[in-house]
């Protein structure tokens, strides 16, 4: 007789923090290969999500703490596996501010490059 499948409860990476404050803790570590063959490891920051252990529902509750560390883990996953980069570095991470600051430094940067070679600054 085979056992009855359980929805899994955490996803990859999703820890319960089991010292000081209780909380969930997302870590996400993988291994990217290069078109070299060689490999890198590659993790991003330690992301926690508390709890109350005595609230018993509302956002300070475990499981709103786990459905949130199993959300944003899906999300990281998701990139990582499609994308081979993690969510923050693509395209849809960025908001339009962040975007714009990103145009204009690589434009100040390509000036400043242009002037020091002596070329003339693009007009415009």
């Amino acid at each position: 007789m085979t056992k009855a499948k359980t929805k899994k409860r955490t996803e990859p990476g999703v820890y319960k923090r089991v010292d000081g404050r209780p909380g969930y803790e997302v870590r996400i570590r993988w291994t990217c290969r290069g078109g070299d063959e060689k490999t890198s490891k590659r993790h991003l920051p330690t992301v926690i999500y508390p709890f109350d252990p005595r609230a018993k529902s509302g956002p300070s509750c475990e499981a709103a703490a786990l459905a949130n560390a199993n959300a944003y883990a899906i999300q990281q996953w998701a990139a990582i596996r499609f994308y081979d980069k993690p969510h923050a570095e693509l395209a849809d991470g960025w908001t339009l501010g962040q975007l714009l600051e990103r145009l204009l430094g690589e434009a100040v940067t390509s000036i400043e490059e242009a002037r020091a070679r002596g070329l003339p600054a693009p007009q415009g």
